[in-house]
């Protein structure tokens, strides 16, 4: 019998940024985790072990950028409970080891962090902007994505303790023992791929799978190609 699915959403977005993936996929094997009322950095991780916990069996995880880190973290403290993780760009560490490594600084946080105070919506539709490689952008996607979820911003306190979280945030891949599949774009800017590499050498039979030209959301420019990863991922 296949395992019920938790879906774990990335920073400022809700459950509905997988709608087109659980259209492949029996309805009823389906359940969302709701971050939005997450204030503190440590909550986001509580509220996904919530969800995993309700459920009588172990479940896949599958998780988009922040929630592949939560997923991470649920991975190494409940490693009875998760059967199968699916990271959707996700990493290692969220901000760069050093200043002139690939990601996010942590001056680029500081001033995410700042702004959200005076403007929360520009900040999130910047940070939405960068998800896209330039062909994407080329191609529209980045203008497709802030009218299909624009006005789907989480309250500032939320997106505050998201920025915290993934300021904090760095998983050690030895201490993960649970069957791991990771899809990654190869022009992701905001979870470079090689700290997916890093998680996936790091992680015992962990698969990387890598797209060329591809930015932080695979799942929105990739549609068919992520529904049929996904599918077969999830059928093993």
């Amino acid at each position: 019998m296949s395992a019920p699915v938790v879906w774990l959403p990335g920073w400022s977005t809700g459950d509905e940024v997988f709608g087109a993936l659980r259209a492949v996929l029996p309805g009823s094997r389906h359940h969302g985790c709701d971050f939005g009322g997450c204030v503190e950095a440590s909550e986001f991780a509580l509220a996904a072990r919530a969800a995993v916990l309700a459920l009588s069996t172990p479940v896949d995880l599958v998780g988009w950028s922040m929630g592949a880190m939560v997923g991470l973290e649920l991975a190494r403290d409940l490693p009875g409970r998760i059967r199968r993780l699916v990271l959707i760009s996700g990493c290692r560490r969220f901000l760069a080891a050093r200043p002139e490594a690939e990601g996010v600084s942590p001056q680029a946080l500081e001033r995410m962090s700042a702004a959200l105070e005076r403007n929360a919506a520009v900040v999130v539709q910047r940070f939405r902007e960068r998800m896209f490689s330039a062909p994407e952008r080329a191609a529209g996607y980045a203008g497709a994505f802030a009218a299909e979820h624009g006005v789907n911003v989480q309250p500032a306190p939320s997106l505050a303790a998201g920025l915290s979280y993934l300021g904090g945030f760095a998983v050690e891949p030895a201490a993960l023992r649970c069957e791991t599949f990771l899809l990654h774009g190869a022009a992701d800017d905001l979870c470079p791929l090689s700290s997916a590499r890093e998680l996936a050498d790091g992680i015992e039979g962990a698969q990387l799978t890598v797209w060329p030209d591809v930015g932080h959301a695979p799942f929105y420019t990739r549609v068919e190609a992520t529904q049929s990863w996904l599918a077969g991922v999830l059928a093993q």
